[in-house]
């Protein structure tokens, strides 16, 4: 994905850190600023950063975990996998089709 603009962090990089952005999980402050500045010029990476956030919540109240009980480290892992390989699908897709 990407919007055609030049970004100092690519669209890919940003997409990639996704689930540790969205998860508050960037060790590095500076990356993270880096994202932030990225998701405010660029209009796609948003969007896409709004799905994977609306699909984390709906995971999240699916697995019953409203109650404090957090999903096996095994699940998502694997919804994260299925994720990612879905983006690249995507990707592939619009490569083909530009």
């Amino acid at each position: 994905m990407s919007c055609g603009n030049h970004h100092d962090t690519p669209c890919r990089d940003v997409l990639d850190a996704a689930f540790f952005y969205i998860d508050d999980e960037m060790s590095d402050g500076t990356v993270r600023r880096a994202i932030e500045i990225h998701l405010e010029e660029c209009g796609p990476c948003l969007e896409e950063m709004s799905i994977l956030r609306r699909l984390k919540h709906m995971v999240f109240c699916s697995c019953g975990c409203s109650n404090g009980e957090t999903a096996p480290d095994t699940l998502r892992d694997a919804i994260r996998g299925q994720i990612t390989e879905l983006r690249l699908t995507m990707t592939e897709i619009e490569i083909r089709n530009e």
